[in-house]
């Protein structure tokens, strides 16, 4: 028997607070306000893109780059699937 809500206890807090901030207002709504704003800032810090893990020479004149590529999210994921799918190849 699962005892934490789906999604875990602190998204289920999180959410608890918005709804609450938005409904009551006043203290809620600052204490929501603060929550939403830390982690957007926190997200849009992260840089987000591409990171660069090194190059290598290959020849004179060429070089090779390895970067990390970002995981797709649920819906690129699912319409990457679709369009294999679509396309016969998956």
């Amino acid at each position: 028997m699962r005892l934490l809500p789906p999604g875990g206890l602190r998204r289920f807090v999180r959410r608890a607070i918005f709804l609450r901030g938005m409904s009551r207002g006043g203290a809620w709504l600052g204490l929501s306000a603060a929550l939403w704003g830390t982690r957007r800032v926190r997200r849009f810090l992260s840089g987000g893109g591409p990171e660069m893990l090194g190059t290598a020479k290959i020849q004179a004149g060429a070089s090779m780059a390895v970067v990390t590529g970002r995981p797709l999210s649920r819906r690129q994921a699912k319409r990457a699937r679709r369009a294999q799918q679509a396309a016969g190849v998956g």
